[in-house]
């Protein structure tokens, strides 16, 4: 029997606007949805989270955000305190309002949205007779997290958390930030005005993708003289750095063909272009010709005026990265009802 393989790589999704929200939802088909159909089985849709939401507290209304604040007065008529620090924990969930995957699936299972892209048209494929297809997030692998408080500012956070199961099936990331003084004030003041969020944060999400039936051949080509030397300007040392700034310099040069050796079309190329699998094979290519004990560019190198070609074939998963930020406009209208719910501060007096 068939089992789902991921959503289809490539930059093909069907766009479906969501409601009164402020924000579309990208659903891509799995790969086997043909397979599945033709076995009588659930197909199935990802949809690429459009962004992160505050999670609710267990079992309680209250969204799950805390702040915790240190205070003391700097003299005994002082009208204002003076902040010395604090921490604030809250959790974050992937998880879209309730009602938006029952009404994308009833619109999939009813065709009623726009014809999907040629190239995923035919694993849009839900029959009347057919089992109830399958609405998940995109299998998300990695989640990297960037805080920042008080954007005036520009105060940027450590944000320390852990993820409370798989983060592929609507997990809630818990964090845990330390704010020194005048994190701690802007975020204070920001509660108390909500109008602005207290915070910022960025999630960055590694999405995995499948080919599906079809392969890719890429023929590579790296001049290390050039790369060298994009890389000691840039500074970077990881393996999408490096190609970045190996691709910007025309250090590293690509033709990607299909199964059937013709060149794939732009937007299809460019979708693999910035996935993470282009990057992994030229580290490995250049690793022990540009780097010691492949973390660091090596200080003195001399030109060797070498080329390098590689071919490799691209087929199954193929992971990429998405970057969204965290939506606190909920938290907003929750601080104006009960401030306290949200909000502590210690006077510790003098």
């Amino acid at each position: 029997m068939p089992e789902p393989a991921g959503p289809l790589s490539g930059p093909d999704a069907l766009v479906f606007p969501v409601g009164a929200t402020d924000f579309d939802l990208r659903v891509y088909p799995d790969a086997r949805n043909a397979e599945l159909a033709t076995a009588d089985r659930p197909t199935r849709y990802y949809f690429q989270p459009p962004t992160v939401f505050l999670a609710h507290r267990d079992a309680a209304p209250e969204l799950d955000f805390s702040m915790s604040a240190l205070a003391k007065r700097p003299g005994p008529a002082a009208p204002t305190i003076e902040y010395l620090g604090g921490t604030c924990t809250f959790a974050t969930t992937l998880a879209l309002p309730e009602a938006v995957p029952t009404d994308v699936l009833d619109k999939i299972m009813r065709h009623d949205h726009p014809d999907p892209p040629t190239r995923i048209a035919h694993l849009f494929n839900y029959r009347p007779t057919a089992p109830t297809p399958e609405l998940v997030p995109v299998p998300i692998t990695r989640n990297t997290v960037s805080c920042t408080a008080a954007h005036a500012r520009n105060i940027t956070l450590t944000a320390q958390y852990s993820a409370n199961g798989s983060i592929e099936i609507h997990a809630h990331n818990t964090f845990l930030v330390s704010c020194d003084a005048a994190a701690t004030e802007e975020i204070v003041r920001s509660l108390r005005n909500a109008t602005t969020p207290p915070l910022a944060v960025t999630n960055t999400l590694t999405e995995q993708f499948d080919t599906g039936a079809a392969s890719f051949t890429v023929e590579l080509e790296v001049d290390l003289d050039q790369l060298y030397a994009a890389c000691a300007a840039d500074g970077g040392v990881t393996a999408p750095a490096i190609y970045r700034a190996g691709r910007a310099a025309n250090a590293i040069r690509h033709t990607i063909t299909d199964s059937t050796t013709r060149p794939i079309d732009a937007a299809l190329n460019d979708w693999l272009d910035h996935s993470d699998a282009l990057p992994a094979i030229v580290f490995e290519m250049v690793a022990d010709q540009l780097f010691d004990n492949g973390t660091t560019l090596k200080p003195h190198r001399a030109p060797s005026r070498s080329v390098l070609r590689h071919s490799s074939t691209l087929s199954g998963q193929i992971s990429t990265q998405q970057t969204v930020e965290a939506q606190f406009d909920d938290l907003r209208a929750a601080v104006k009802n009960d401030i306290d719910n949200y909000l502590t501060v210690l006077d510790i007096g003098i």
